[in-house]
């Protein structure tokens, strides 16, 4: 009788654990920057929400009438570079620099910072109806979020009619 079975060890060789490693070393290394490109983006979805749910407060605050008593306008102001924006209120809509700020939003998730086309800007709803009053020639106003070192780019368009959207690239 043979005390030992034909497969004396039924384990792995150390060859076998060597390319195992080496396969899940080689995959691992693909899929990190995928990770991170994927990050990356979803920061800058979740900065664009962010940034559409401040106008849409700012509107919706405007349309509400609130704190009507010595103010005309909510405004939303946002800064480039900023990664904060505001909510205030404004007598008229040429105090974009001195308007009483209400809220500051939560700082924008990742490194995204805001892009605006002249610094600071503001975006003015008048009281009680919440029509989006436009200063300067532009027929839309676009609020940008990107990340440093990405070609990607969202942004948030308002037109003069008030309707807010997300826009998948910047002007």
């Amino acid at each position: 009788m043979n005390k030992f079975p034909a497969f004396k060890n039924p384990g792995f060789t150390l060859v076998e654990l060597l390319v195992s490693v080496s396969i899940l070393a080689v995959l691992t290394a693909v899929t990190i920057p995928n990770f991170n490109n994927f990050i990356r983006s979803q920061n800058l979805k979740q900065s664009q929400e962010q940034i559409k749910n401040g106008i849409r407060d700012t509107q919706i605050r405007a349309m509400a009438g609130v704190d009507s008593t010595n103010y005309s306008y909510w405004v939303f102001r946002a800064s480039s570079g900023g990664t904060t924006f505001n909510i205030g209120k404004s007598a008229d809509t040429t105090s974009c620099g001195s308007i009483t700020v209400v809220d500051t939003s939560a700082v924008l998730p990742g490194d995204a910072t805001l892009g605006v086309s002249s610094s600071p800007a503001c975006i003015y709803y008048a009281m009680g109806s919440g029509i989006v009053t436009q200063t300067g020639l532009y027929s839309n106003i676009y609020v940008r979020t990107s990340i440093s070192g990405s070609s990607t780019c969202y942004s948030v368009e308002i037109n003069g009619s008030g309707l807010i959207k997300g826009v998948n690239s910047c002007p």
